[in-house]
């Protein structure tokens, strides 16, 4: 069996992969994030975590990779991370306030050496 590997350090996707019940090691990404870049959040989120799931799986020969990111947009403009969760939760039950979330599963990655 393949190993698995979340390429991020949050802990909430740790608890939700824990939860399912999955086997899995923790290898943080050293992707480095732009949140500049001048793309719809869709592609910025895909972007993000493809980024940083390709950046872990480059340090593996043979593993399934999970990148992931999430962040809220809020009147047009980029939330990357609330302050706190009473805030996150407000921003959220806002009408005006979009989540994008993306993950990137890789179910092979193979590198020749």
């Amino acid at each position: 069996m393949k190993k698995i590997i979340l390429a991020s350090t949050s802990p909430r996707r740790k608890e939700l992969l824990t939860q399912i019940g999955l086997k899995f090691e923790v290898v943080p990404s050293k992707y480095e994030e732009d949140m500049t870049l001048k793309i719809s959040p869709y592609k910025l989120a895909k972007t993000l975590s493809s980024g940083k799931a390709k950046d872990v799986a480059g340090r593996f020969k043979n593993a399934v990779v999970i990148g992931a990111d999430t962040f809220l947009v809020f009147k047009n403009k980029l939330q990357k991370r609330a302050l706190n969760i009473e805030s996150r939760f407000s921003l959220q039950s806002n009408s005006e306030t979009q989540v994008y979330s993306y993950d990137k599963r890789k179910t092979e990655i193979s590198r020749n050496r």
